[in-house]
């Protein structure tokens, strides 16, 4: 009797390491998407670089691997993907970063979603620190009310993000004909302290033609600095007609 009970335990021993060894089998048949570098840290950029990055996708299966989707968080943008892969080989999918809305570390991610039967999805990421190499402050948004022929002055100020003693502002470009600007470099007793002291004042104004109503407009920043050549900054305004 033992040794019959030794025999179906035996039996069934078998039975079970042999559907292990064909459940891994099944496994490993099928596409096979692997990822060498899931992220890419792409170091230290200036703010308003947009970054081009390519991950490299292998397809290790014995079956073609389809890419079915590829979907970025906000900020990235997918240029370009391969739709499929065939065993044994590499194909790409290419994304961009706009960093000109961002400062600091940051992180954006990519989900990829295929028909690998054990791993339909696939997380990669993008990370960078964004340097402003040059700041506007208090910040690079201008909002202010205006009363048609009635004078308006708005003021910010452009700072070198470092000790660059070479730093200037070069000049300023308006995207509308009405709003008008002026630099002056900052005397020392009106700097703010903590930062460089290569600071500008740029002062905004409208002319008496500007239109009734909302406007949006852009003022780009000219400067002699390497990797910020223009640091744009947005206005937002609503022009009224005061009557008596």
């Amino acid at each position: 009797m033992t040794k019959y009970r030794f025999v179906l335990l035996t039996v069934a021993a078998l039975v079970v390491l042999a559907a292990a060894a064909g459940a891994v089998a099944d496994a490993a048949d099928g596409p096979k998407l692997v990822v060498p570098e899931k992220i890419k840290d792409m170091g230290v950029v200036a703010q308003g670089e947009v970054l081009e990055v390519e991950f490299a996708l292998i397809n290790e299966g014995d079956e073609t691997l389809e890419i079915k989707a590829v979907r970025p968080t906000c900020g990235c943008t997918v240029a370009d993907f391969d739709r499929e892969i065939a065993p044994g080989k590499t194909g790409y999918v290419k994304a961009k970063l706009e960093t000109r809305d961002f400062s600091g570390p940051i992180s954006k991610s990519i989900l990829i979603m295929t028909n690998d039967p054990q791993d339909p999805t696939m997380t990669v990421v993008i990370k960078t620190e964004v340097h402003p190499y040059v700041e506007v402050l208090p910040r690079p948004l201008v909002r202010f009310n205006a009363v048609l022929h009635e004078p308006m002055n708005q003021k910010v100020t452009v700072v070198a993000g470092s000790e660059d003693k070479d730093f200037k502002v070069i000049g300023v470009k308006s995207s509308v004909p009405f709003l008008v600007a002026s630099v002056r470099p900052l005397p020392s007793d009106a700097l703010i302290a903590g930062k460089s002291p290569q600071q500008y004042e740029v002062s905004l104004s409208m002319t008496d033609d500007a239109p009734v109503g909302p406007v949006n407009a852009v003022l780009e920043i000219e400067t002699n600095h390497p990797k910020a050549k223009t640091v744009p900054i947005k206005v937002l305004e609503w022009c009224v007609l005061f009557c008596t």
